[in-house]
């Protein structure tokens, strides 16, 4: 009840005029420093472990003037407002202004999952709420609540401060229970999706998979294929940047080189033979007359042994090359994946 509707009617005599003042005088300077803080309840709902969601609380900012054993009550409030949910609180330590980034990194030093920013505009006894929700990975703001209390005393406010911290406390509980959403992108874009071995589709894309840890795989003609393995989280959306390396220039020339090198071979082959089989054969376009000896044999004879054989020789170290050229270009396209592992990539509600 606000200090304003605390009204009563002046009647009978003075003694008694003044008794009650008197009454509603000490009424109203226990009012609000009367509050219970955190550091004064007897027990707290249990917590969970810190790297496990816990949550930063910032300083309280405050905007106007209030004395500062009301701005600690206020303070306290925010933590138990978080705790109604069993959820461990840590006190951030930063410097005043501090920034985006600064947030973030007191976050990662006190091992804080997500960070809670409270601010209290005060107009005389009119007071304005704004509470944010905020990834302590990046600083973004996940939720935000707001709240005003018009002609209210200080307990008052903190109940309402307590309330608010407790709905940013019900969002992260309702997080942590939604399936994952994934969005793959492939750069270049286009590249073919298999997750845990089932083809999906061309990236980019998103899928809604079970908590845990999957596998992903990227393959795009003219890069290498990558394969990566990445955790997906309840209660959030993850983007899953596949990024393809081209094909080495030695990988690409390997396997054009060894197919031209394996069909030389064969052609060298394919004229080397038809030369040893020919050697020595009688040349029938000057077998006739004088041509021919006395035992009837073709004086003019082929001679092609000696090429035949330089071309079988050729034939068979260019088939040979040609093939191991191939064998390497196909090993190394195999062997060669890239493993890594992605964490939460965005995060919202």
């Amino acid at each position: 009840m606000g200090l304003a509707s605390r009204r009563h009617h002046a009647g009978g005599d003075a003694p008694r005029t003044g008794a009650v003042g008197l009454a509603l005088a000490a009424a109203v300077l226990t009012l609000a420093p009367s509050r219970p803080t955190i550091a004064a309840e007897p027990s707290r709902a249990p917590v969970r472990a810190a790297g496990a969601g816990s949550v930063g609380v910032l300083p309280l900012e405050l905007a106007g003037e209030l004395p500062p054993a009301f701005f600690e009550q206020l303070q306290a409030r925010v933590p138990e407002g978080l705790r109604r949910g069993g959820r461990e609180v840590v006190a951030l330590v930063v410097e005043p202004g501090c920034d985006r980034d600064c947030r973030v990194r007191a976050a990662a030093s006190a091992d804080a999952r997500w960070i809670v920013a409270a601010t209290v505009t005060a107009r005389g006894r009119d007071f304005e709420l704004a509470l944010a929700l905020l990834d302590g990975r990046d600083g973004r703001e996940l939720a935000a609540t707001t709240a005003t209390c018009e002609v209210c005393a200080v307990a008052e406010v903190g109940d309402m401060l307590a309330d608010r911290a407790a709905v940013l406390g019900a969002k992260l509980d309702a997080l942590a229970t939604a399936p994952p959403r994934l969005r793959f992108v492939s750069r270049p874009e286009g590249a073919m999706i298999w997750i845990d071995g089932e083809r999906v589709g061309a990236a980019p894309l998103e899928r809604t998979l079970d908590a845990g840890r999957h596998r992903a795989k990227a393959v795009l003609e003219g890069h290498l294929p990558l394969e990566l393995q990445f955790d997906a989280v309840a209660g959030t959306e993850e983007a899953v940047t596949l990024t393809l390396s081209p094909l080495p220039p030695r990988s690409r020339a390997l396997r054009p080189a060894g197919a031209a090198t394996l069909a030389i071979g064969v052609a060298l082959a394919a004229a080397g033979v038809p030369l040893l089989v020919l050697h020595g054969r009688p040349f029938h376009g000057r077998c006739t007359g004088a041509d021919v000896d006395d035992d009837g044999d073709c004086r003019f004879r082929y001679d092609t042994r000696t090429g035949g054989a330089i071309a079988v020789a050729l034939a068979g170290a260019a088939i040979v090359t040609g093939a191991v050229l191939l064998g390497v270009a196909a090993r190394e396209r195999s062997r060669r994946r890239t493993h890594a592992r992605v964490g939460v990539g965005g995060l919202r509600f």
